[in-house]
């Protein structure tokens, strides 16, 4: 790796069939807190505990519920149906854009919103 590539790209499509880096040493998965705002600058922002960062993931995933709670604009997604890690299969009718703060480091994203699965989730929002 030369010293001007950046070792997590913004665009991670740049990771995919790379190795993890060395820094990041054995750790898989991690809960921490994330700031949350709009992309478009509304005010629809809060802090979510139970934030889970999860290197296994190649989606970022909010419940929907969560999602409508928080009042953002819902995006409609056709045709994506995703296979969650409990072989569960869903169809995703929507997405969100936000902002994410995580230990000072803020990025744009796009989330994808999981229909409720009549049980509460482990994460409010999994980061991959």
């Amino acid at each position: 790796m030369s010293k001007t590539e950046p070792v997590f790209p913004a665009d991670r499509s740049g990771t995919v069939g790379k190795p993890w880096p060395e820094s990041v040493g054995g750790i898989v998965n991690f809960y921490t807190t994330a700031q949350v705002t709009e992309v478009g600058g509304n005010d629809h922002a809060g802090i979510l505990k139970c934030v889970l960062v999860d290197r296994g993931s190649v989606l970022n995933m909010m419940p929907l519920s969560l999602a409508r709670r928080m009042d953002l604009v819902l995006h409609p997604q056709t045709d994506v149906v995703m296979k969650t890690a409990a072989s569960t299969f869903n169809e995703i009718k929507y997405y969100v854009n936000l902002d994410v703060t995580v230990s000072g480091v803020t990025t744009s994203i796009q989330c994808y919103c999981l229909p409720e699965q009549g049980g509460r989730s482990s994460y409010t929002l999994l980061l991959g």
